[in-house]
């Protein structure tokens, strides 16, 4: 009896750890094809598309951006449920990107993001 009760108060600590085992793995990934400006790799990410487009492949963000030379996990919104890192850019500085993630791939991905909660993640992470 004792078990169950520690395992169903430890389950959503596990659950959490396996979640930021997955996100940080695919920003690993994202990292290593983003620097390597392998745009195809990086479509692969990404949960299939009825039109089967990549809108990856209509950007030129490392040209703007730079390459990425750190990156940090900052936490999740509350409100809008995404998963929020910090990423230190060569050519633009700090910005952060949030996403979710489905089946092990980008369900929801912004590269560029901004909120007054990010803002403040971001001011406190310095």
């Amino acid at each position: 009896m004792k078990t169950l009760i520690f395992f169903c108060l430890m389950s959503p600590l596990l659950s959490f750890g396996q979640h930021r085992k997955d996100y940080s793995e695919m920003v690993q990934k994202f990292v290593k094809y983003y620097n390597g400006n392998q745009s195809d790799s990086i479509c692969t990410l990404f949960q299939a598309r009825a039109n089967n487009e990549c809108f990856w492949l209509k950007t030129d963000n490392y040209s703007t951006y730079g390459e990425i030379i750190n990156y940090k996990y900052l936490g999740i919104d509350p409100i809008e449920k995404v998963t929020i890192y910090k990423i230190q850019f060569k050519n633009k500085g700090t910005k952060a990107i949030s996403f979710t993630l489905a089946n092990g791939r980008f369900e929801t991905f912004r590269f560029d993001t901004s909120s007054e909660y990010i803002q403040k993640l971001l001011a406190k992470n310095k």
